[in-house]
């Protein structure tokens, strides 16, 4: 398959009509595609897929509705329709193929739209019914993903390359039909269809000879019941299937809504936070309240403090004044005591009477001083003043009152924070996916369930038709052997038999030599794309995974991405050598996570990767004025995209004579 030709009319934000040229010639394979993020890139390499197959995948394996590409310009404007149009040689015919939608009024819904489709090979329309059958005769859409590939898929591929894990067959299936394996397997099963058919009939011949009718009869039962369990493992398997279809589709969901899921649970932790908030809001404005009913005379506790602190003052000063009248009466006491005794109270002596005449003047000196203490209070008792304003002092209500107002305000502020921080989650959730969510993971759960089920049940009848198959061939030998037995039948049985053994044989020898073929061209591509001298080549397991091997011929188990991406471009060049069928290599974005060495070597390689070669790049991953001169030797055309004035509308445009 060679492309020559694609014109756009409505297609994503190419607006309007756009022809665009893409043949090359053999010694220039290469049409470079300039387009900076968001102008069109992927959209033109969806315009290949969508008039191939009829359908566009998002990055994470959904399906893409056919109406979401339609221009939203044209549909502003009334034009309710979108086509793709593409022309290329295949065999040596000419091939134009057009696939066209419109509605009658602007679309909402795959729905509302109505298919046109036009294939014409050799200038002669081809069938309607038959179109389909001729792409995937063509170019199945199980294996254009090994030509028709953007640089992020290239990173998905080190699953297949490494640890091909549950889509192993699956990969290995799609790799072998690029490889023309299936064709041999189809005469593997037509030789298994053929004996299986004479050994039917040598059954028939002898039932209706009726001789040895216990051992036809055991036979036929045993025939019987290998065909009805092969009918089972073929119904299982479809089942199988189907889980097995189920189950990604729904990983796939699940997997669309890991991102949402992280937010949701930012969003509960936010309102449980909120709840929180309000609470503690609620409980401190409960406070307030209370705090204020009880303290009704707040409003005067500057006045009462200062009363209080006045009498607490006195108070202290009565107090002191009473103690040092005590102390001097007991001063008076003792002198008293001593000059009616006549005898000193402090070492027994008597008295002269000089000593009790100054006895007698420090007695009246204490009396006058004792005099002089006053202690009436002239606003009623002090220490009752104290004691009814103390309730309503020492607690500093205000401060604690002031406290929790500001605390209040505090939360409020939070509440404001929090809430901003889950409308910016809510903004981006849209709506609230979480009852969808535990309905996708309970359906997840229940598919598991039935596809372990399903893989046992299939398991134990596979198994169960081994043993039948094995007690059928026993038994065929036996008819076989009898005396009246038609030899040409048994013959004819056993040389089918040999034929599908020797085929099975070769099929697996030639599995081998492919894988050989493809480790080798891969080696070959991997030698010239890579930058790390310490990396002696690659090793190929059964799934036609790769795995690098460095100069110490050890594994090496962690690759960057980069280093993931470099091996990936080998296995699908290698694959393009080998396969059996050719198909343009369309790689959007494909240098995005190369450093500037590797990015160097795929474009001097670039005229190797196939016999057409489309690269749709971006600046950050190709300087035209710095890198163009390392693919020129290879380039047929170059185009650029631009946007036309509008922030959603595009042009392809040729740049300049290559």
């Amino acid at each position: 398959m060679r492309l020559q030709r694609i014109v756009l009319e409505n297609f994503g934000p190419y607006y309007g009509r756009h022809d665009v040229d893409l043949t090359v010639s053999q010694a220039a394979p290469v049409v470079l595609i300039h387009g900076e993020n968001e102008r069109g890139k992927t959209s033109f390499a969806n315009a290949l897929r969508w008039c191939l197959y009829k359908t566009v995948f998002e990055s994470d394996g959904a399906p893409v509705k056919t109406f979401e590409l339609m221009n939203w310009e044209a549909l502003q404007g009334a034009s309710y329709n979108m086509a793709v149009q593409l022309e290329f040689e295949h065999d040596g015919a000419n091939y134009v193929l057009e696939r066209r939608v419109q509605a009658s009024r602007k679309p909402t819904s795959d729905q509302d739209l109505e298919w046109h489709e036009v294939l014409r090979k050799g200038g002669h329309v081809q069938p309607a019914s038959n179109i389909d059958r001729a792409v995937r005769d063509i170019l199945p859409m199980e294996i254009s993903k090994f030509f028709l590939f953007d640089g992020e898929m290239l990173n998905h591929f080190k699953v297949l390359l490494r640890d091909p894990g549950r889509n192993a067959e699956l990969v290995k299936q799609s790799i072998e039909q690029i490889l023309g394996v299936p064709a041999l397997q189809r005469t593997s099963v037509s030789l298994e269809v053929l004996r299986r058919a004479a050994e039917q009939r040598q059954l028939q011949e002898a039932k209706l000879r009726r001789n040895h009718e216990r051992l036809i009869a055991d036979a036929q039962q045993k025939q019987n019941h290998f065909d009805a369990l092969e009918r089972d493992i073929a119904h299982q398997k479809e089942i199988q299937q189907r889980l097995e279809q189920e189950r990604e589709a729904l990983r796939e969901r699940r997997n669309q809504f890991a991102e949402i899921q992280g937010d949701l649970r930012r969003l509960e932790e936010l309102e449980a936070e909120l709840k929180g908030n309000l609470e503690e809001r609620e409980e401190t404005k409960a406070e307030i309240k209370e705090l204020l009913a009880e303290s009704w005379w707040i409003p005067l506790e500057h006045i009462i403090r200062a009363r209080f602190d006045a009498a607490a003052a006195s108070a202290a000063a009565e107090s002191e004044l009473r103690a040092r009248r005590a102390e001097l009466r007991g001063q008076l006491n003792g002198i008293r005591q001593a000059e009616q005794a006549g005898v000193c109270t402090t070492c027994g002596n008597g008295l002269s009477s000089d000593a009790r005449s100054r006895l007698r003047s420090a007695g009246e000196t204490l009396e006058q001083e004792i005099a002089s203490l006053d202690i009436s209070s002239k606003n009623g008792s002090v220490l009752e003043t104290v004691t009814h304003l103390r309730p309503f002092t020492g607690q500093q209500l205000h401060k604690l009152l002031v406290e929790k107002e500001n605390h209040t305000k505090r939360l409020a502020i939070q509440a404001h924070r929090l809430e901003r921080d889950a409308r910016e989650i809510r903004d981006r959730v849209r709506t609230d996916p979480r009852a969808e969510i535990a309905d996708i993971e309970q359906k997840y759960d229940g598919c598991v369930a039935q596809l372990v089920a399903a893989n046992g049940l299939l398991n134990d009848t596979i198994a169960q038709q081994r043993e039948t198959y094995a007690i059928l061939q026993r038994l065929q030998a036996q008819i076989r052997a009898l005396p009246d037995a038609n030899r040409k039948l048994a013959a004819e049985a056993a040389v089918f038999g040999s034929l599908k053994n020797i085929f099975d044989i070769s099929i697996g020898r030639f599995r081998d030599q492919l894988r050989s073929v493809v480790e080798r061209h891969a080696k070959e591509v991997h030698s010239k794309l890579t930058t790390e001298p310490g990396y002696v080549g690659l090793k190929i397991n059964d799934q036609y995974g790769l795995m690098l091997v460095n100069d110490q011929g050890r594994d090496i188990l962690r690759r960057s991405a980069g280093s993931e991406q470099i091996v990936a471009l080998s296995l699908i060049t290698a694959l393009n050598r080998a396969a059996d069928r050719e198909a343009p290599v369309v790689m959007d974005t494909p240098l995005g996570r190369l450093d500037r060495g590797h990015r160097t070597n795929i474009l001097r390689f670039a005229g190797e990767f196939g016999p057409q070669v489309i690269l749709l790049v971006q600046s950050g991953e190709l300087d035209r004025e710095r890198d163009l001169a390392d693919i020129r030797p290879y380039l047929s055309r170059e185009y650029k995209i631009e946007r036309t004035g509008a922030s959603d509308r595009s042009r392809i445009s040729p740049i300049g004579s290559v």
